[in-house]
Order: C-alpha cells, then sequence, then structure tokens
C-alpha cells in the first residue's frame, strides 16, 4: 500500500484540515525535498497574513473604528 504525504478533508463545520506527513526519506529526492521545504514556508507565511488580519480585526473592534456608516448631508 502507497505512503500517504497529504490528506484534505472538511469538517462538518466547513473547516478545511490538511494534513502534511512526514515521509519516508526514500520518498524525497534532493528536488523534491526542495519543494517540500519552499511550499512549507509558503504556508507559514499564508498563516502569518491570516492571524495579522485577525489582530487588524480585533484592534478596530477595540478602537470602535470598524466598519461604520456615516452619514453625508448634500445640499
Amino acid at each position: 500500500m502507497a505512503e500517504k504525504l497529504f490528506e484534505c478533508e472538511w469538517t462538518p463545520e466547513g473547516e478545511l484540515v490538511f494534513r502534511l506527513r512526514k515521509p519516508a526519506k526514500h520518498v524525497l529526492n534532493p528536488e523534491i525535498r526542495g519543494h517540500v521545504l519552499e511550499a512549507r514556508k509558503e504556508v507559514l507565511m499564508a498563516l502569518r497574513s491570516l492571524i495579522d488580519v485577525a489582530l487588524e480585526r480585533m484592534d478596530e473592534k477595540e478602537k470602535g473604528t470598524g466598519r461604520r456608516r456615516t452619514q453625508i448631508k448634500v445640499e
């Protein structure tokens, strides 16, 4: 049976779960190893961006500067 390197599934709550398993050393040649390391870095940078957006939204809510409608009088 072939070893699964990753799994992807949707939870009932609508979350996407992605699992990347550590492959056996014989599976990764140097080229593949380089791609895996770059992909891991990209995933971490994407997570950092998501965290940054979440922090910005929290700051906006604390300051009360969230998206609000403003009325403009037109004469």
